[in-house]
């Protein structure tokens, strides 16, 4: 819709499912494009038009990849400080002397 092109639930489901159940049984590391190759040849079969699929692809590997990514560095950081201040207290109590 935020490409003023509607699509029907249907067309959405087809074209994010099919694209990752081919990536699954891809003989590719990690799917290596046959997501997004299949997402443009699907989306482009079911009569989207080409700038919408392009936009819908940039925006799926965006929210499924760049996102996560970025949200989970800081968070790697946060949980490990919250770690190594447990272990820093642990190490210290069994450093003392009764």
């Amino acid at each position: 819709m935020a490409a003023r092109h509607v699509v029907t639930p249907g067309v959405l489901l087809a074209g994010y499912g099919m694209p990752l159940l081919l990536a699954r049984i891809s003989i590719l590391p990690g799917g290596l494009g046959v997501t997004e190759g299949s997402m443009v040849a699907l989306y482009h079969a079911l009569g989207v038009p080409t700038a919408v699929t392009v936009l819908v692809v940039l925006a799926y590997r965006l929210l499924s990849f760049w996102v996560p990514t970025f949200v989970g560095f800081p968070l790697i950081a946060y949980l490990q400080r919250e770690h190594v201040r447990d272990d820093s207290a642990k190490t210290a109590a069994r450093h003392r002397r009764p």
